[in-house]
């Protein structure tokens, strides 16, 4: 008697014929796979082939390093205030501060390391501001003076940051 199977059966039982010869030739891929990537790992360390070795090579800075981190920060936060920061990609920040991708992850790690920094340089600026202006008058009336002029005076400079602090 002749079974003949319907072409997408016959095509599946191929699929399973050939992953049993596949797996039953590498056992060892399917319950240690960290074994495998160890053994990968050492047999490329004797053979000094290892991308380990280039892990931790030592970047250089330039000596603007700050002043284009600040850029960036300033830059992203007025696109965040513009836009929204969810409506904000990694791409429109690269065209907005006129680097690349690798540039900016450069310096940052990502889109909301971008905004953790931008906060908390944000918040430090204020609160060191705060500090100052406390620290002028020993009288509660002149210091609540002080803190509401200084808080005024950071607003003011940075409109932006203040705006995606408040969103």
């Amino acid at each position: 008697m002749v079974y003949i199977l319907p072409f997408s059966r016959l095509r599946e039982k191929v699929r399973e014929a050939r992953m049993r010869v596949f797996f039953a030739a590498t056992p060892h891929t399917l319950t240690r796979p960290s074994a495998t990537l160890s053994r990968k790992r050492e047999r490329g360390r004797r053979e000094g082939t290892s991308s380990e070795k280039h892990r931790f090579v030592a970047r250089t800075q330039s000596a603007n390093y700050p002043e284009i981190k600040t850029a960036i920060l300033r830059t992203a936060a007025k696109l965040f205030a513009a836009t929204g920061y969810a409506n904000t990609s990694i791409g429109d920040l690269t065209k907005a501060c006129a680097i690349s991708r690798g540039a900016l992850y450069h310096y940052f790690d990502s889109k909301e390391a971008i905004l953790r920094d931008m906060l908390r340089e944000h918040i430090a600026d204020m609160a060191s501001r705060v500090a100052a202006a406390i620290e002028v008058s020993d009288r509660p009336e002149l210091q609540l003076r002080n803190i509401i002029r200084a808080v005024t005076a950071l607003n003011a400079q940075s409109k932006n940051e203040q705006i995606v602090l408040m969103n």
